[in-house]
């Protein structure tokens, strides 16, 4: 790779990254005449951004959220996507209880992991009370959902958790 393309990097990635670079350049090669140079460049530069993103860097619980909800991005992903391979069963029951719970997911989001923190939380609510209907529960034990779904419940939980604590 001949260039790094920073400007897909969110603020938090990119504070991230420039972190990593310094601490991996100042840590191995802190006397190198060439280095030494870039190492206070970037020394200034890293300042100048942590200043420029204030508060968002200065708590815990920001890089807590970032990953508490990519946890929970995976998760649904992960259960989205295991209830879409079940609709090509071979078996009729498991494709039907399938497809009813896809034919929630489509109706509540099908992309809730895009969202922002707050949309994605209610969004993922609704889907918790439409999951919590007995026929949806007897569907998820028939394909064997219920183990992902409750990966789901517990990544939103540590996620709202995190967030409730923050606010």
């Amino acid at each position: 790779m001949k260039k790094l393309p920073f400007s897909i990097l969110v603020n938090n990635e990119l504070y991230t990254l420039s972190s990593r670079i310094y601490a991996v350049l100042f840590k191995n090669l802190p006397n190198d005449a060439h280095v030494k140079d870039l190492i206070v460049e970037l020394k200034k530069w890293f300042e100048n951004l942590a200043a420029a993103l204030g508060k968002a860097l200065g708590s815990d619980y920001t890089d807590m959220l970032f990953i508490y909800d990519r946890l929970r991005d995976r998760a649904f992903v992960s259960f989205r996507d295991y209830i879409g391979s079940e609709t090509n069963s071979d078996v009729t029951e498991r494709e039907n209880a399938a497809l009813s719970l896809e034919d929630i997911i489509h109706n509540v989001g099908f992309s809730i992991q895009n969202l922002g923190y707050v949309a994605e939380t209610s969004k993922l609510n609704a889907l918790f009370r439409e999951m919590n209907k007995p026929e949806s529960i007897s569907a998820l034990n028939i394909i064997e959902a219920a183990g992902r779904y409750e990966r789901l419940k517990n990544a939103q939980d540590l996620f709202e958790k995190t967030y409730n604590e923050k606010n």
